[in-house]
């Protein structure tokens, strides 16, 4: 029998060589592995097989409402938040950052403030986390020349009048900030960095949700962020539409001579009534108006930018951050500000997906979102919680 065996040993490491090579061919094509997970197949993982499972997935969204002048406050809050060490340098990692605009006015810190921003935003960028800045009606008011809340004090620190009205300008850096780095609204999606949908891997706002696949199974968890309000009629034109308006007005009150009367000569009417009450920067109706209408009025507006909830600033809760409707809506303005004297306070949006489930077909997650309202001096408070559980398919 050994005889037989040597004598045709190499037919037979030849046949048992091919039926590894078709073993092992067979187990690849119908043994689905990470690189070939999608959800309905639009969505391609970025996942490296050369790399560990990843079996969670974590993001973090930290909100700020109007800080009005006082840099002291203002990183108390971000201290309070855990985006900035002991030294103001920035500690969030992956969190993403939103002021909700207001920063200038009825204090004297505007210029360290402003570079507070930018330095953070690099920073946060390096650490793969971000910064998104927003405009409020302030900024508009001191583009426009309206300087009715600005302090002495504030423009000493400018070295006069003339020299803060060319530094807020096309010309002047705060001008260019705000151009390049600010804008009216944002819509912050979930999950940041989840491999399964690397089309929004790498944006932390999303402007265009209309343009983003509807069969996303993420797509209504994302969050809106402005600083008054977006009713339905402006959630109808998008926050990309929004935002180019804003763009626009913003950079003819900035490029004029200064003061305006009230807005700048042939201010288009789309722009004007950008800038009026129930514009994005001035609305309070989500603030002031009873629940039974304006939860029906957030319902519609939260359908139609395909979000969770809408967050905002601009009118004062001096006695914390206020909830309303289911959190739909969020009121993140309480007087941070030593003009004020109230609360210092932010809210977190603290989301994650875990794998629960796996076989060849699919991949099973636990989707997990909290939102609480963190406020100096007091213990972390739950607003709202959600937990789901999410099919992703093999293609």
């Amino acid at each position: 029998m050994l005889r037989v065996i040597h004598r045709y040993r190499k037919p037979l490491m030849l046949v048992l060589l091919l039926i590894f090579v078709v073993k092992y061919f067979r187990k690849s094509k119908y043994s689905p592995d990470a690189s070939q997970i999608a959800y309905l197949s639009p969505f391609k993982t970025n996942h490296d097989k050369s790399k560990p499972d990843h079996t969670r997935f974590e993001s973090r969204i930290v909100a700020v409402g109007d800080l009005h002048g006082d840099l002291n406050h203002a990183l108390r809050v971000l201290r309070l938040a855990g985006v900035i060490d002991s030294s103001n340098q920035w500690a969030g990692k992956k969190t993403v950052l939103v002021q909700t605009g207001d920063i200038v006015d009825r204090g004297k810190d505007t210029i360290l403030l402003y570079e507070l921003m930018d330095q953070l935003r690099t920073q946060a960028r390096s650490a793969g986390g971000a910064v998104v800045s927003l405009l409020g009606n302030h900024e508009y008011m001191n583009a426009l020349g309206d300087w009715r809340y600005v302090t002495k004090e504030d423009i000493s620190t400018f070295g006069g009048t003339e020299n803060r009205r060319k530094i807020i300008s096309t010309n002047g850096w705060i001008g260019k900030t705000w151009i390049a780095n600010y804008s009216v609204a944002a819509r912050v999606p979930h999950p940041l960095g989840f491999p399964h949908l690397s089309h929004i891997a790498s944006n932390f706002t999303s402007f265009q949700p209309s343009k983003e696949p509807s069969n996303d199974p993420f797509l209504s968890t994302a969050t809106a962020f402005v600083h008054g309000g977006i009713t339905p009629e402006y959630a109808a034109l998008g926050i990309s539409e929004i935002n180019q308006i804003g763009a626009s007005f913003l950079y003819r009150a900035l490029d004029g001579k200064l003061p305006y009367r009230h807005l700048p000569p042939d201010t288009p009417s789309k722009e004007a009534q950008f800038y009026a009450e129930h514009g994005p920067l001035w609305e309070r109706t989500y603030a002031l108006d009873d629940e039974d209408v304006v939860c029906d009025t957030i319902d519609r507006a939260t359908k139609l930018l395909n979000v969770k909830r809408l967050v905002m600033g601009h009118t004062p809760q001096f006695e914390g951050i206020t909830s309303r409707c289911g959190s739909k809506i969020l009121l993140i303005d309480t007087g941070i500000s030593s003009a004020y004297g109230g609360p210092l306070t932010a809210i977190e949006i603290e989301y994650s997906q875990t794998l629960i489930g796996q076989n060849k077909f699919n991949t099973t997650w636990s989707e997990n979102e909290a939102v609480n309202a963190l406020e100096e001096g007091k213990p972390k408070t739950l607003l709202f919680h959600s937990e789901r559980v999410v099919n992703l398919t093999y293609s």
